[in-house]
C-alpha cells in the first residue's frame, strides 16, 4: 500500500490553526503540507 498516495487522496479534517498556517505556506508546498500537517481522518 502506498501510504503517501493514500494520504494525499484521503479526506482529512484540519484544525483552524493548521489551516491558517497553510494559508501562509508558499505555493507549491501543498503536497508537503498534506504529508506533514497534524490531522485526523474523517473516514
Amino acid at each position: 500500500v502506498d501510504d503517501k498516495n493514500y494520504e494525499l487522496q484521503g479526506v482529512y479534517e484540519f484544525t483552524e490553526d493548521v489551516y491558517n498556517n497553510f494559508l501562509c505556506t508558499p505555493e507549491g508546498d501543498l503536497e508537503k503540507f498534506l504529508q506533514t500537517a497534524p490531522r485526523k481522518k474523517l473516514h
